[in-house]
């Protein structure tokens, strides 16, 4: 399920331990993006290098693409020192939910 989809059906928001212990998709939209575990900016520059190598091998990674493609789009709103999953904003963006 995606995550836009499950904030859009979470009813009732779950304290902020329980949200931590269920990662990414639990209900609520309190994700602390400001301290990262792995910055975006870091996650744009590996998904660059896997795509240049499966070019080399000539091998297709259409889902390294769309993640770069999330992580550039995050890069231009200038959210590069946020937190990887940072790259969700958009997505959310995209549905329309902020």
């Amino acid at each position: 399920m995606s995550i836009s989809r499950q904030e859009k059906i979470c009813k009732k928001p779950r304290p902020p331990k329980a949200r931590r212990q269920s990662g990414l998709l639990a209900c609520g939209s309190a994700h602390d993006y400001a301290n990262p575990g792995f910055k975006l900016s870091l996650g744009f520059k590996d998904a660059n290098l896997v795509l240049a190598a499966a070019d080399r091998a000539r091998v297709p990674m259409p889902l390294a693409g769309m993640m770069h493609d999330r992580f550039l789009a995050a890069m231009a709103k200038e959210r590069g020192e946020l937190d990887r999953t940072a790259a969700a904003l958009n997505v959310s963006e995209d549905a329309g939910l902020r």
